[in-house]
């Protein structure tokens, strides 16, 4: 008798769990669904111009690297 009640309440929380991955995974945004706040603002990427400055010299030890 108990072993048939823990079979039941086992198969419970498997179909919760399975449910349960089911629902996160199918929900929330998609891959490619979600517009950043440079494209909102009708920026390009060319309108993001690259450092000019070194900003790991100190990270690499005074050793110029390339």
């Amino acid at each position: 008798m108990r072993s048939r009640r823990r079979r039941f309440v086992l198969a419970g929380l498997i179909v919760v769990l399975l449910g349960f991955i089911a629902y996160v995974t199918l929900s929330g945004p998609h891959s490619g669904s979600v517009v950043d706040e440079a494209k909102q603002a009708g920026r390009e990427p060319a309108s993001f111009p690259a450092a000019d400055e070194n900003f790991f010299r100190d990270m690499e030890g005074g050793i110029e690297l390339a």
